[in-house]
């Protein structure tokens, strides 16, 4: 059996969960429909789980990386404080 590429090669590019969470909608209806191969919705199904999971673990790095600047930043003005006392 060969697929076209069908309505998926006019998609655009997830920039955000919503946008992600949009495209997964809409593969959905068409899938339904018989517009798309549930064999390529699975495969966008396990790109997107891949595609959340480095958004998530981007997030975590900002988080830690915040972390650490709070961090440095208390216990320097804890050092001015104790040396100016």
């Amino acid at each position: 059996m060969l697929l076209t590429p069908g309505p998926l090669s006019d998609l655009a590019t997830p920039k955000s969960v919503s946008d992600l969470t949009d495209l997964l909608g809409q593969t959905m209806v068409d899938v339904s429909r018989g517009k798309i191969d549930p064999k390529r919705e699975n495969a966008l199904g396990v790109l997107a789980t891949a595609w959340l999971k480095s958004v998530q673990l981007a997030e975590e790095q900002k988080q830690n990386h915040l972390r650490i600047e709070v961090g440095s930043l208390q216990n320097a003005n804890a050092f001015q404080v104790y040396a100016g006392a």
